[in-house]
């Protein structure tokens, strides 16, 4: 905590907010803003773009939100800053398939081999909210994570990303006026 800062993004973005048809489009999107933006057009470039800073980007997509979290040294906060209003405002989505691929692993893992449902949490959320956002699975289904296209995300990012649905934070050592500037 002496030596780092934590710049987090939360969006008001997650499986809550969909319909059974673009039900996992959240996560689905949170994938794709690593894939590079006008700045850095490759997944590659943006993140050597963060590691020059000092930096590490993870993401995390729930029912309610998605969050993205960067944590670099306090010197390079406004790189941070910068690197995170690229990632979310110019976002190129290109290799949509690569990282299809890459999201339908994930859909795998909640199932065994014979392909039977075993995640315990999205099997119970499913038996208390039936037919309602909640008990859709954060990760949509195959059907769903084939279909999105590259107009489906750009809908959801202009639908949720805006300023009057995202919360900035930054911690560590820093202080308000250098987050401000």
């Amino acid at each position: 905590h002496l030596h780092s800062a934590a710049l987090t993004v939360y969006v008001k973005a997650g499986s809550r907010y969909e319909t059974p048809k673009n039900n996992g489009l959240s996560h689905f999107l949170e994938h794709m803003f690593f894939r590079g933006s006008e700045r850095y057009p490759t997944s590659y470039e943006l993140n050597e773009a963060i590691e020059q800073r000092g930096g590490t980007l993870q993401a995390t997509t729930s029912r309610d939100y998605t969050c993205y979290y960067l944590r670099t040294h306090p010197t390079l906060v406004d790189g941070g800053i910068e690197i995170l209003g690229e990632l979310l405002r110019a976002p190129r989505f290109g290799q949509i398939d690569v990282e299809r691929q890459i999201v339908m692993e994930e859909v795998l893992e909640d199932f065994d081999e014979d392909g039977a449902d075993i995640c315990v949490d999205d099997i119970a959320r499913t038996e208390m909210w039936p037919d309602h956002p909640l008990g859709y699975k954060i990760v949509g289904s195959r059907e769903n994570i084939l279909g999105f296209n590259d107009a489906d995300l750009r809908r959801h990012q202009s639908e949720f990303y805006g300023a009057s649905n995202l919360v900035f934070a930054a911690v560590g050592a820093v202080t308000r006026a250098e987050v401000v500037k």
